[in-house]
């Protein structure tokens, strides 16, 4: 294997207003929260949208 696909990220003013938005929208879970990352997807171990 070349290469393992993590996340996509997307910059953003307010990560938690715009992962709270996709998380309902796409109906995942936050795998990591902290004061200025937030990463949410289906589990831990899958690829994340992350702001």
């Amino acid at each position: 294997m070349i290469g393992k696909w993590q996340a996509l990220v997307i910059g953003c003013e307010d990560p938690a207003k715009l992962a709270g938005f996709y998380q309902e929208l796409l109906g995942m879970i936050r795998v990591q929260d902290d004061e200025h990352w937030i990463s949410i997807g289906d589990a831990a171990d899958r690829p994340a949208v992350a702001f």
